[in-house]
C-alpha cells in the first residue's frame, strides 16, 4: 500500500434484523467495491455473506458489478440480504387483509371470534370452580 496521504476513506456495512456492523477502512484510490468488501474482513464477522453472489449497493443504490465499480472517497458500500418475501406480493396480501377486516364479513368474523373466546374463557372458569 502507499502512504496514508494517498488513501481514501470508505465504509462497508451489513445488517441483520438484530445486528449490524459498519467497517471503516482506508483503501488505495481505484479500489473496487468488491475488493473493499474483501479488505474489510466483514465476511469473518458475518459468514453468511457471499461476495460472489450477494447484491451490493452504494448508499441504497444497487450496483451492477462490484468487481468493476470503483470506490470514491467517503462512500459506503452496503451488502444486501436476500428478500424473504416479494414486497409487491406482501403489499397485496396486506391490502387484502385490511379490506377484509373493514368489510362487513370481516367485522362479523371478528365479533364471532370475540364471542367464541369469551365462551372459552367462561368454560375454563367453570371448570376451575369444580
Amino acid at each position: 500500500m502507499s502512504d496514508d496521504a494517498d488513501l481514501i476513506n470508505v465504509e462497508v456495512t451489513y445488517a441483520l434484523p438484530t445486528q449490524q456492523r459498519i467497517v471503516a477502512l482506508q483503501v488505495e484510490p481505484g479500489t473496487t467495491v468488491y475488493d473493499a468488501v474483501k479488505l474489510s474482513g466483514i465476511e469473518k464477522i458475518f459468514p453468511q455473506i457471499n461476495c460472489e453472489s450477494d447484491p451490493m449497493g452504494i448508499y441504497g443504490k444497487a450496483i451492477r458489478d462490484p468487481k468493476t465499480t470503483v470506490h470514491k472517497e467517503g462512500q459506503r458500500v452496503e451488502i444486501y440480504r436476500p428478500l424473504i418475501a416479494d414486497p409487491k406480493e406482501q403489499q397485496r396480501t396486506n391490502d387484502w387483509i385490511n379490506r377484509f377486516q373493514m368489510s362487513n364479513e370481516g367485522m362479523q368474523f371478528n365479533q364471532a371470534k370475540m364471542v367464541m373466546s369469551g365462551m372459552a374463557m367462561n368454560a375454563q372458569e367453570q371448570q376451575g370452580q369444580q
